[in-house]
């Protein structure tokens, strides 16, 4: 896979591989879905990488990150971008896909990225994007929004929603390869780490935990005929008005963003407290986990409403807002979530401007 750089910024690297994201319709047969499936020790090494990953250990290196299972699938490769190194993981190989033969991931893996110094984190924020193909230039945008707000890691999922277009056990409303409605899928195993890497209380010389605040952003695409009003529309994983309007509720965080990108932007960005919009992600598993439904209960379980977290950033945006080739909208979703997400800095290090320096 020619993918070795250098690159002169992450959006570069996922440029890069973005081409090997199993495209729709690229799964046709139950025998093709069957051999993409990861099972057994190849999950257990994958949960394993992410674990150290998330915990600044084994320093990128693949003889000690990756178990003998994983070996032939998973790489892990260091690259040095804008002054910091980062460690991703990603397919090792590229297989024929589709009637035309194009080279994709063999397995449809997710695409994984941490920064290796704890210097070069500013703030406990996970940024993942479900739907990079299907939701145009939202891989684009995570990579930025990962980089410009100095954030823990970054999760991009690696097959398009409707890959395979066979009902998901999990929630047959969706595709099998939709991830953010299938928990059997490396990219909700490997959420499922992230977030309990979030809610330790391991301390911040040993990578950290949420001591002070985090957050889990997905970013998504909507129509422009869907929710029309809204610019931007984000919700916490639930539509109930009070949420977003109670003083008492844990909802610093999505109205701090939501106020700061309006007036940023000049956009209209509302929350369910201000508009009617229904993608609220309710049904989003990895939000539901977030938002304290017991894991293994996610498919059929939503939410109570005492449990909403407010960690859980779901965001929908028109196409203009998502675009990647305006920076200064790019920077503008930064500054908010900069903004909203309080700085957690190692120990030598102060919050300037919203960036440990």
């Amino acid at each position: 896979m020619e993918c070795s750089g250098p690159f002169a910024t992450m959006l570069e690297l996922y440029r890069c591989l973005r081409p090997y994201i199993i495209r729709s319709d690229e799964i046709q047969t139950e025998e093709e879905w069957a051999a993409v499936q990861v099972k057994g020790e190849e999950v257990v090494g994958f949960e394993s990488a992410i674990d150290d990953l998330m915990h600044l250990r084994s320093n990128c290196d693949f003889a000690a990150l990756i178990n003998d299972a994983l070996r032939d699938l998973i790489t892990a490769r260091i690259f040095e971008i804008g002054g910091s190194q980062y460690c991703v993981l990603h397919e090792r190989y590229a297989c024929p896909r589709g009637s035309q033969g194009n080279l994709r991931f063999c397995k449809g893996s997710p695409i994984f990225a941490v920064p290796m110094q704890r210097s070069s984190i500013s703030r406990n924020l996970h940024v993942a994007a479900t739907h990079p193909l299907h939701d145009t230039y939202t891989g684009e945008q995570s990579t930025i929004l990962f980089a410009l707000t100095g954030a823990k890691s970054l999760l991009i999922a690696g097959a398009h929603r409707h890959a395979y277009r066979k009902d998901s056990d999990c929630q047959p409303q969706y595709s099998l390869t939709d991830a953010a409605h299938n928990t059997d899928l490396l990219f909700h195993k490997a959420s499922l780490r992230i977030h309990a890497w979030q809610q330790s209380n391991t301390s911040p010389s040993g990578g950290g935990g949420c001591q002070e605040s985090c957050a889990f952003l997905q970013p998504h695409g909507k129509g422009r005929t869907t929710c029309p009003d809204d610019t931007v529309f984000v919700s916490a994983g639930t539509s109930t008005q009070e949420f977003y309007t109670d003083m008492t509720a844990d909802n610093d965080i999505i109205n701090t963003f939501v106020n700061e990108l309006a007036s940023g932007t000049g956009w209209a960005v509302r929350t369910p407290a201000t508009s009617d919009c229904y993608l609220i992600g309710s049904t989003n598993v990895q939000g539901r986990i977030i938002n304290q439904v017991q894991q293994g209960s996610e498919c059929g379980t939503p939410a109570l409403e005492s449990d909403i977290s407010g960690n859980f950033l779901h965001m929908e945006s028109e196409f203009d807002a998502r675009d990647f080739r305006d920076q200064g909208q790019m920077e503008a979703l930064a500054t908010a979530l900069r903004a909203a997400i309080t700085c957690s800095c190692a120990g030598n290090m102060s919050c300037v401007d919203g960036m440990c320096i």
